[in-house]
């Protein structure tokens, strides 16, 4: 079921599956800036990555000496989440551990996403709760994706990434299989802050960017329209598409990263995987902001 919040400027649609977005929506303009799931190029629109992201090797992993199984970006994009509140202009759902987590992922836990407005910004909100009597470990990530072109008369190609900062951005290198394969290299950018869109970025997966600006601007300089993402207290940026002339992109705040080409993941020792103690709740967001 789809639940609707709304103010002056946007109206924002999510599903309790997976609490997915569904829709981003200019009132003034009628515009629909996320992406919305044609079939032939990428079914998703903005799927929730916890507890892990990316892929597993060989879609496993070991923990306290047992082997668990986990498909790729984990199991909440695929659960019901539970509304548990909502006003005009926000909504809170959740999931919490069951029998079926338990078999993939030995934790019990509360994991909770709030979505709030505030003017043209929408603030994407994740609560984990530890409620279990070990530590739990996790990661959590925003997959959203978002109509490329925005404007009419313009093309994919037209659009470019503009980030707030020209610090240097280190590029995680993926394996045909999707997997990091060890390379760590500087991404050199067009005046230092800026990436031309094209389909030939994504040959091999996508760029995953780390250690430099944290906010970023899908625009064009042949329209007024664009899209901001605010990831500041996110370890790293995720730039996909298929590699295709699918007309989208998808911009990924994530807090860890898949694991290496060769290598099967142990839980406690996986990398910049978050580490939360019994009882303790940790929480991070990322906002998207609508610009006309």
């Amino acid at each position: 079921m789809n639940y609707s919040i709304n103010n002056d400027i946007l109206k924002v649609e999510v599903s309790d599956f997976g609490a997915e977005l569904q829709s981003i929506k200019s009132i003034k303009t009628n515009t629909e800036y996320l992406w919305q799931a044609d079939q032939r190029f990428w079914k998703g629109k903005a799927p929730i990555l916890f507890p892990i992201c990316g892929r597993l090797y060989n879609g496993k992993y070991y923990y306290n000496r047992n082997e668990y199984q986990m498909e790729m970006h984990g199991f909440a994009r695929r659960m019901q989440f539970e509304v548990v509140e909502q006003t005009k202009n926000s909504i809170a759902m959740q999931i919490t551990s069951n029998a079926q987590t338990l078999v993939q992922y030995p934790f019990d836990f509360v994991f909770r996403v709030e979505y709030t407005l505030v003017q043209n910004t929408l603030k994407q909100t994740f609560f984990v709760q530890n409620k279990d009597e070990k530590t739990m470990y996790f990661a959590i990530g925003g997959h959203p994706g978002f109509n490329c072109p925005i404007e009419k008369d313009c093309c994919f190609e037209d659009y470019y990434l503009l980030f707030n900062d020209t610090k240097p951005s280190l590029n995680m290198h993926f394996s045909q299989n999707g997997l990091f394969n060890g390379e760590l290299k500087e991404y050199s950018m067009k005046d230092g802050n800026k990436i031309l869109l094209n389909n030939q970025l994504f040959k091999i997966d996508g760029l995953f960017l780390q250690d430099g600006a944290k906010i970023v601007t899908l625009k064009t300089d042949k329209g007024k329209k664009s899209v901001t993402i605010d990831y500041t207290n996110w370890k790293r940026l995720g730039i996909w598409k298929p590699y295709n002339e699918s007309p989208f992109i998808c911009l990924e705040p994530w807090m860890s990263m898949p694991a290496t080409e060769g290598e099967y993941d142990n839980l406690e020792t996986k990398k910049e995987m978050e580490r939360l103690a019994p009882n303790q709740i940790f929480n991070n967001y990322f906002t998207i902001t609508i610009n006309e």
